[in-house]
């Protein structure tokens, strides 16, 4: 069940308490853009991928699409099911561009068709 997984994903003994007053995620500091290759790598080496095996501009540019073309918050969703699918799928890198290609060409067949008062 897709709606029980984010429970799932939070481990409540290594989560930060939220700061008095702050909102959910405001103690949290954005990423400087030149750091991305650094915090991949150790992402993927947490959940044991090899980091060349990730695509990270097309992923980038099917958030993107999706985020302008859908909504933002439909971004993050499109990407991991994106890589869920993929796997599935075999995992080549074949199957995750073309896991990709069909995230971006949805998202800009959903932009032309609901208008963005709509979305």
């Amino acid at each position: 069940m897709l709606s029980g997984a984010p429970r799932s994903c939070r481990d409540p003994a290594r989560s930060a308490p939220p700061l008095r007053g702050a909102t959910p995620h405001e103690h949290l500091h954005p990423l400087p853009p030149e750091a991305l290759d650094d915090w991949l790598a150790v992402l993927a080496a947490g959940l044991d991928l090899d980091p060349a095996d990730v695509p990270v501009g097309t992923l980038l540019d099917v958030a993107r699409d999706v985020a302008h073309g859908v909504a933002r918050p439909a971004a993050p969703l499109s990407t991991f099911l994106v890589g869920f699918a993929a796997a599935r799928n075999g995992g080549t890198a074949a199957d995750i561009e073309q896991a990709c290609a069909t995230a971006t060409g949805l998202a800009l067949e959903w932009a032309k068709t609901h208008p963005t008062e709509t979305r």
